[in-house]
C-alpha cells in the first residue's frame, strides 16, 4: 500500500504582497549609517515631526537629511509637508519591526517571527504551516507542530533536504558555523545568488522557521549576516558549550580491562574453566580473583564479580551441583560463537537485568540514553562528568526539552535529574553497556571516563 504524502509547510510568497516586502528589504539593505539613525528617530517620535526636531536630535542641517527623507517618502513611510513629516501608521509598523535588525542586541526570536507573520493574511497561515484553520493561536500551533522540541525541529529540517535543497543547504551551513552566523555576501557568492534572489531566499528561510538576518556596523557601513532564530541558536550554543572534550593523552587512561570485550572475555575464561573442573560455591569469589586478578584493581570489584556470576547463571553457562559450580550443558553453544556474537547475547541479557533491577527506567529511557551517545560517538575517550553536563534526554521523571512560554518570551526548558537518576545513567553506561562491549571504561586524572567501542558503533548505529 502506498504511503500518504508527508504534510510539510508549503510557503508560497505569492500568497501575500511579497513584492512590496521584497522591495522594502532591498531598500533597507542599502541604508547608510545616517539613514538608520534618522529612521530610528522618526520611528521613536510622534506621527508628525518637524524638520527642526529632527535636526536638533541628530545635530545635522536640513540639506544633510532631505535626500534620506525623500527616500523614506518614496517608501511611503512618510509625507513631507511644509518643513515637517507625517508618518504613515501602517508603514511605521513594518519599519519598526525590520529596523530591529540593525540593533546590536537584536535576537530574531519567536516574537520577531510573529511580527513577520502579521504581514501575511491570517487565513493563509494554516495552509502554509499545516495547522488547524480554527486555531485561535497561530504561533502556538506552529510551535506545537514544528518547533516544540529539538527533535521535532530537526526532523522538520531534515525533511527540507528533499523539499527545498537550497534552503536546507544554507540553513545547515549556518547551524554548523563556528559562531552560528555567516556573512550574507559569502553565501550569495557561494550559491551564485543576486541581491534580489538572496533577499527572496531570506524571506523563505524566515517563513520556513530556519534563519533570519541582522546587520552589524563595519568600517564600510552595514554588513548583513545570516543567523538562526534565537531559540534554536540557544540549543546550538548549549550543545557546543557542553560538548565533551576528547581526552588527548589516552596513554594515561587507566582502563578497566585491556580488551574492549573485557567482561565477555572474563565470562568466557570462567566458563571454559568450569568445563575442566568445578568450583566450590563457598570459595567461588576467591577462585574468580585467582583466575582474573585484574578484578581486584577495579573500582567496584565485588559488583563486577557478582555480575559475572549472575550472567553465568542467566545465560546457562554455569549450573550448581553438590554445592559447586559446574559448566552448564548448553554452555558450548555460546562458547562456539565469535566474540561479537557473544557480546551481543551478553548485552541483551544485561538489558533484561537492568529493567528488572530498578523501578525508575524503562525501555523508553534506555533508548533515550543510547540516542544521547550520538552526541559523543566521534569524541573517543571522554570524562563521564562532561558527558552528563550535555545530557538532556527525557529519562526517569525528567521532561523532554520543550519550547515554553516564559512570561512574554519563548525559551527551550531543560530537564533536571535527581541524584538517583544520575546514578542510574552512570550504572547503565559503566556496568550494563560495559558488559556488552558497547563501551570501554577507565579513569583519567582520578575521574571516570569512557569511549564507545567499534562494536558499540555497530550496535548503536540505528540510534545515530
Amino acid at each position: 500500500m502506498e504511503k500518504p504524502p508527508l504534510k510539510k509547510p508549503r510557503i508560497n510568497l505569492a500568497d501575500y504582497n511579497y513584492e512590496q516586502d521584497l522591495d522594502y528589504r532591498l531598500q533597507m539593505a542599502s541604508f547608510s549609517t545616517f539613514e538608520v539613525a534618522l529612521l530610528e528617530v522618526i520611528l521613536d517620535g510622534s506621527l508628525t515631526i518637524s524638520f527642526q526636531e529632527l535636526q536638533s536630535e541628530l545635530n545635522v542641517k536640513e540639506d544633510e537629511m532631505i535626500l534620506s527623507l525623500e527616500k523614506f517618502a518614496r517608501l511611503k513611510l512618510l509625507q513631507i509637508q511644509d518643513k515637517k513629516i507625517i508618518i504613515n501608521k501602517e508603514k511605521r509598523k513594518y519599519f519598526e519591526l525590520h529596523i530591529l535588525r540593525f540593533s546590536s542586541a537584536f535576537e530574531p526570536s519567536i516574537e520577531f517571527l510573529q511580527g513577520l507573520l502579521n504581514q501575511v493574511p491570517i487565513h493563509i497561515l494554516p495552509s502554509w504551516y499545516m495547522i488547524s484553520k480554527t486555531t485561535s493561536h497561530i504561533v502556538h500551533s506552529i510551535i506545537d507542530r514544528h518547533l516544540l522540541t529539538p527533535r521535532t525541529f530537526e526532523k522538520y529540517v531534515t525533511e527540507l533536504e528533499v523539499e527545498d535543497p537550497l534552503l536546507y543547504s544554507i540553513a545547515t551551513e549556518v547551524f554548523a558555523s563556528a559562531d552560528f552566523s555567516l556573512p550574507v555576501s559569502v553565501l550569495k557568492d557561494k550559491y551564485r545568488l543576486s541581491e534580489k534572489e538572496f533577499a527572496e531566499c531570506l524571506m523563505l528561510l524566515e517563513f520556513n522557521l530556519l534563519c533570519s538576518s541582522k546587520y552589524e556596523l563595519s568600517e564600510n557601513g552595514w554588513k548583513e549576516y545570516l543567523i538562526p532564530f534565537h531559540e534554536w541558536a540557544e540549543i546550538l550554543r548549549f550543545r557546543k558549550n557542553t560538548q565533551p572534550q576528547s581526552i588527548s593523552n589516552v596513554d594515561n587512561i587507566q582502563k578497566r580491562h585491556p580488551s574492549p570485550f573485557g567482561f565477555v572475555h572474563d565470562l568466557a575464561i570462567l566458563t571454559r574453566f568450569l568445563g575442566r573442573q568445578s568450583i566450590p560455591v563457598a570459595s567461588v569469589q576467591d577462585k574468580i580473583i585467582e583466575l582474573l586478578p585484574h578484578i581486584s584493581t577495579l573500582v567496584y570489584p565485588d559488583t563486577y564479580t557478582a555480575r559475572l556470576l549472575q550472567q553465568l547463571a542467566h545465560l546457562d553457562l554455569s549450573a550448581e551441583s553438590n554445592d559447586a559450580l559446574i559448566q552448564h550443558p548448553n554452555a558450548s553453544e555460546w562458547l562456539q560463537k565469535d566474540v561479537e556474537q557473544q557480546a551481543l547475547i551478553v548485552y541483551q541479557s544485561s538489558l533484561v537485568h537492568f529493567y528488572e533491577s530498578q523501578p525508575l527506567f524503562y525501555d523508553r529511557d534506555v533508548r533515550e540514553i543510547l540516542r544521547s551517545l550520538k552526541n559523543v560517538y566521534k569524541n573517543g575517550w571522554i570524562n563521564f562528568e562532561d558527558f552528563l553536563k550535555g545530557f538532556i534526554a527525557p529519562v526517569g521523571s525528567a521532561e523532554m526539552v520543550t519550547l515554553t512560554l516564559k512570561g512574554k518570551k519563548w525559551r527551550y526548558t531543560f530537564p533536571t535529574y535527581s541524584p538517583a537518576e544520575k546514578d542510574l545513567i552512570k550504572m547503565f553506561l559503566f556496568q550494563y553497556l560495559l558488559e556488552g562491549g558497547i563501551i570501554a571504561t577507565g579513569t583519567f586524572d582520578g575521574k571516570e571516563c569512557f569511549c564507545i567501542t567499534s562494536f558499540g558503533y555497530h550496535i548503536l548505529e540505528d540510534y545515530f
